[in-house]
């Protein structure tokens, strides 16, 4: 009697490249099944990756492998396989504190500031949040007199580019020390001779914080 020898036939969809589906880390994602086929005792199709990688499976970000296996009645086989590439395309959000308007603090031109540090979510954990307009902006730190510009900036683990975000907000830091003046001692001098008057020259000064 003959014998079957040939492996069966199996052909795998195409690799497929999907973004996150929102406010998800991954994606659920649907593809055609591999076509497969015996020339004589049918064959059956087997998911070897992993039920992980099934269709309408939710996959990672990233890059999945999905492997199957067609079997033919007398044990012969054949194996196919394709990617499936999760792209986390979706920014950060960054939310900063209110604008802020506080006093200068006593004899100085300038006032300290303690702020709230910005709130960021992303979809997927891992965001780092960077206070890019300088140190000098950093919570804590003095601010001079007028308004300064506080910016911040989340960024996710995207790749091949992180995804970004930023917030601003202003402190304003407002004068509210009054200048402070120094009089001369009082004064007693002569008339000035032939007149009812007399000239007096005399200094004063100030000081200020600003």
């Amino acid at each position: 009697h003959a014998i079957d020898i040939t492996p069966p036939s199996i052909i795998c969809p195409a690799n497929i490249v999907q973004n996150a589906d929102l406010n998800a880390c991954g994606a659920v994602v649907t593809y055609p099944l591999p076509m497969h086929s015996d020339h004589c005792s049918g064959s059956t199709l087997t998911l070897t990756s992993g039920p992980g990688t099934a269709s309408g499976a939710q996959f990672p970000i990233g890059t999945t492998m999905v492997n199957y296996k067609a079997t033919n009645g007398v044990g012969y086989m054949a194996v196919c396989g394709f990617t499936v590439t999760v792209i986390d395309n979706q920014p950060p959000v960054i939310t900063c504190p209110m604008n802020m308007s506080v006093g200068t603090a006593p004899n100085m031109c300038a006032a300290p500031v303690l702020y709230a540090t910005p709130i960021a979510t992303d979809n997927c954990p891992g965001a780092v949040k960077t206070l890019i307009s300088g140190p000098a902006t950093a919570s804590g730190s003095t601010f001079p007199k007028g308004t300064t510009t506080v910016t911040w900036e989340v960024r996710d683990n995207a790749l091949p580019v992180n995804n970004k975000a930023q917030c601003s907000f202003t402190v304003t830091v407002v004068d509210v020390q009054p200048p402070t003046p120094t009089c001369p001692p009082n004064q007693t001098k002569n008339m000035d001779a032939g007149v009812c008057t007399a000239k007096v020259p005399y200094t004063g000064s100030f000081t200020d914080n600003c």
